[in-house]
């Protein structure tokens, strides 16, 4: 279908099975092929022809944890070649590592798209508050309001981003010592629910698949009545 000739083929065959880490069962018959090694030969004949945008779905679907980072490794591969991938997962965390754009779809509505840091930054921020000098027990009764947990002989406090300031002259007049004071970044995995908890349907799965377009940057994706991101 690709009319490569025959050699170019062959080449680039046995190339993208090693790549894919097939390069030992080229002479298996498919039909013997794990579920994650069926995943790894659908991502390599879609590579065959060496096109300039893939679509992949579901591309770490049936591989084990190190499957999944050879998986998103190329991934990174195609977007430094300049190509441009868009694909979807249910695994959020992987989008956060690969993607720099994504869309995110529930109840079958484009609910949020933009780039990673935009739809993470958006919203009200947190910011995690490390102080020594203070017991749990105290902090509770000092910022009843607050998560708070112990951290080596010390405590830290998850705080609006806009009550920093008060929160440190109280705890300071308390007598504790603050150790640090850093943004909390929100997980894309925690808007998705937020979105969906957010009045977009009861029946709503929490489910969520993502895309990127790896030319510039990691793009959007569809989903199937979870969510897509």
């Amino acid at each position: 279908l690709l009319r490569l000739p025959r050699e170019e083929s062959r080449r680039r065959t046995e190339a993208l099975l090693e790549r894919v880490g097939l390069g030992r069962a080229g002479d298996l018959g498919v039909r013997r092929y794990s579920k994650g090694m069926t995943q790894r030969l659908g991502i390599a004949q879609a590579l065959l022809g060496d096109p300039d945008v893939v679509i992949l779905d579901e591309p770490v679907s049936g591989l084990d944890p190190v499957g999944r980072r050879e998986m998103r490794d190329l991934m990174l591969e195609l977007k430094e070649q300049g190509k441009t991938v868009f694909f979807s997962t249910h695994i959020i965390p992987d989008v956060e590592l690969v993607c720099d754009r994504v869309g995110m779809i529930i109840a079958g509505k484009l609910v949020r798209e933009g780039s990673v840091d935009a739809l993470l930054s958006a919203g009200t921020q947190s910011v995690e508050v490390v102080l020594g000098s203070l017991d749990p027990a105290k902090a509770a009764q000092i910022f009843p309001d607050l998560e708070a947990r112990p951290v080596s002989g010390a405590v830290a406090l998850l705080v609006p981003e806009g009550a920093v300031d008060s929160v440190l002259s109280r705890a300071l007049a308390e007598g504790a010592t603050v150790r640090s004071v850093q943004p909390r970044r929100r997980a894309l995995e925690d808007l998705f629910l937020e979105e969906a908890a957010a009045g977009h349907g009861d029946d709503v799965e929490p489910r969520a698949r993502f895309g990127a377009e790896a030319s510039h940057a990691t793009k959007e994706g569809t989903g199937d009545g979870g969510g897509t991101a």
